[in-house]
């Protein structure tokens, strides 16, 4: 744009026309320019967002055999979590971070206790997995010598929580 307005400054005399050149005065043309620029921002946003919505809904969420619908999760009163994931930090934490994120985009909606985000006092953990409609193990090296990790268990254990 700028070139062009230029162009038209050193061909005409009049800076204010462009003549037969464009038949488009400096400010007409300018317009023209910003115009079109607006536009093809507009259209590069509108392919981004597209983009954006075809990836997302390419996720893979599990859906019920009966109706392949994706299932409504429901929680009872007593309980702000559908899962409860138990790991030893030293040998699972990645894992389980991994397992959350992964139960959240396949299972929209549902709520996941994960220590590390979750966890505000250590001395309560029988507490947490009394607010969790399930408690996942995630088994590996060491769990069974953590003692935060076998008060978790006995916890289900003596409640009867689904593991």
């Amino acid at each position: 744009a700028t070139l062009t307005i230029n162009s038209c400054s050193l061909l005409e005399t009049d800076t204010q026309t462009c003549g037969d050149e464009f038949g488009l005065s400096q400010l007409g043309l300018s317009y023209m320019f910003l115009s079109f620029s607006t536009a093809l921002l507009g259209v590069g946003l509108l392919l981004v967002a597209w983009l954006v919505y075809t990836a997302a809904s390419r996720v893979p969420t599990l859906r019920l055999v009966a109706n392949a619908m994706e299932p409504v999760l429901t929680l009872r009163p007593q309980h702000e979590w559908h899962v409860h994931v138990s790991h030893i930090w030293s040998s699972g934490q990645d894992q389980a971070a991994n397992i959350k994120r992964n139960l959240q985009l396949m299972l929209p909606g549902c709520l996941v206790f994960l220590d590390v985000d979750d966890l505000r006092d250590a001395t309560r953990l029988e507490d947490y997995v009394d607010q969790s409609a399930a408690l996942l193990l995630f088994l590996s090296r060491g769990f069974f010598k953590s003692r935060n990790c076998l008060r978790e268990v006995r916890r289900a254990a003596a409640t009867s929580k689904p593991l």
